[in-house]
């Protein structure tokens, strides 16, 4: 039985999963620009499947951005948008760029895109958003997901924030979600690094597909999707069977094995995300050209054709899943802990301190909940919980042991995942084994 605790802003106190659909959308919606929900499901070519019926309807709910600082031990630390180098005389100036919320279904093997939505003018205090979605069939599971375009250079990279809902959404024809709450951790700006010595990459962005507007890039990134290093966003002119614009961007010398893609941003919202149109190098037409090699020469002509290839794009995994399992440090039945406990398993965006009440806390990414009735008897449980790819979660074990929903408590029993605070590293692929073992907190 779980807890929802990923990325809201109110912690959910009921353990099933409880979604009004009333239709009512929550807090304010202004700011955003329009959706594309209804117009494809593939999301990656700008194509639709008009052949299928299709059910629709609304997802909605807040992003709030949290800003942390990481100690000198390696240690996140929330830091305050008023304590932050962005606030003068109480008023905030917002540093980062748009942000970005997708809903997407996994059937295929990859991330198929059922509708979108950008937020154009995010501020600290949350950001009302609402999805026009569209998908094949009588409905299904959906996941959803915000990512913030921390550099604000209009496109969604692999190494941007990102923050998901912990349950995937199961929608049916007509439904209007309200309350998919989720918060995106970041850093502030940093600076960046510069080359010992660039090459120009130049070429034209080859549409091939309808459009009516809406501009398009040319991007360099690593051959396993990580990026971009470097783009260039053109405005192309309307040719026969689609649109064309020439692009140039400066690159760091000696790169090695790269790839060079393009996109088109075709809902117009003013951001490259993974479900607009994506395409590649393409030395002759329709050929995939990649990877191209970045050494100390300029590289001219290289045309990118969109769509091409697999529409893939950018690698931009969302989130991972941390799992792994629960026991006593003793060896003993989960029967000797106090009768009535209950056992939570957290995934906490900081490092935990004292005991806080974990049916309020905000610090949480997830949290599995196993009541009383699935303890006894029993001397292991597993859990599985949902974090945010490439970033740091803090994985706890709690045994509310006089259940008043106050954990981390003397004399109760907890566990972390490691010695280094119970830090886990998550990348883009799911982290297993992550299993930890009860016994008595200290203090008692």
């Amino acid at each position: 039985m779980r807890i929802l605790g990923f990325a809201t802003l109110a912690f959910l106190t009921t353990a099933c999963f409880d979604t009004d659909k009333s239709g009512e959308g929550e807090g304010d919606t202004g700011g955003l620009s329009g959706t594309d929900g209804a117009d494809g499901v593939d999301g990656n070519d700008g194509t639709t499947d008009s052949a299928e019926p299709h059910v629709s309807g609304t997802i909605g709910g807040t992003v709030t951005v949290q800003l942390y600082t990481t100690a000198d031990d390696g240690v996140r630390e929330e830091l305050a948008w008023g304590d932050s180098a962005y606030s003068s005389d109480g008023v905030v100036t917002w540093p980062f760029g748009k942000l970005f919320v997708g809903a997407y279904t996994t059937d295929n093997g990859h991330n198929d895109y059922i509708g979108s939505t950008s937020i154009d003018s995010p501020s600290e205090n949350g950001n009302g958003y609402e999805i026009d979605w569209a998908m094949p069939g009588g409905g299904g599971d959906v996941y959803v997901y915000a990512a913030l375009d921390r550099n604000g250079d209009t496109v969604i990279g692999s190494g941007d924030p990102t923050g998901a809902y912990p349950l995937p959404l199961t929608l049916t024809d007509g439904d209007a979600i309200t309350g998919i709450d989720i918060t995106v951790l970041s850093a502030p700006l940093g600076s960046g690094g510069g080359c010992s010595g660039t090459v120009n990459v130049s070429g034209d962005v080859l549409l091939t597909i309808s459009t009516s507007g809406g501009n398009a890039a040319a991007m360099l990134v690593s051959t396993s999707g990580a990026g971009p290093y470097h783009t260039d966003v053109v405005s192309p002119s309307t040719s026969p069977g689609g649109a064309t614009a020439a692009y140039s961007f400066d690159a760091c010398a000696n790169y090695g094995s790269m790839n060079l893609i393009g996109a088109w941003d075709r809902n117009q919202d003013g951001l490259f995300a993974p479900d607009d149109a994506w395409g590649a190098y393409a030395p002759t037409p329709d050929t995939d050209g990649n990877p191209v090699l970045v050494g100390s020469t300029d590289l001219a002509g290289y045309d990118v054709q969109v769509p091409l290839g697999d529409g893939s794009g950018i690698s931009v995994v969302p989130f991972v899943h941390v799992a792994g399992t629960v026991s006593m440090q003793d060896g003993s039945t989960f029967d000797s802990l106090a009768a009535g406990s209950t056992v939570y398993v957290a995934a906490l965006k900081y490092r935990p301190g004292t005991d806080f009440d974990i049916s309020t806390t905000s610090d949480t990414y997830d949290v599995h909940e196993v009541p009383w009735a699935d303890l006894t008897g029993n001397s292991s449980l597993s859990y599985s919980l949902v974090v945010p790819a490439d970033t740091i979660a803090y994985v706890w074990a709690y045994a509310d042991e006089d259940v008043d929903g106050i954990v981390n408590e003397p004399n109760e029993h907890v566990a972390s995942a490691s010695s280094d605070n119970g830090r886990v590293n998550t990348g883009t692929a799911n982290v297993s084994g992550v299993d930890l073992q009860l016994g008595v907190a200290l203090g008692e």
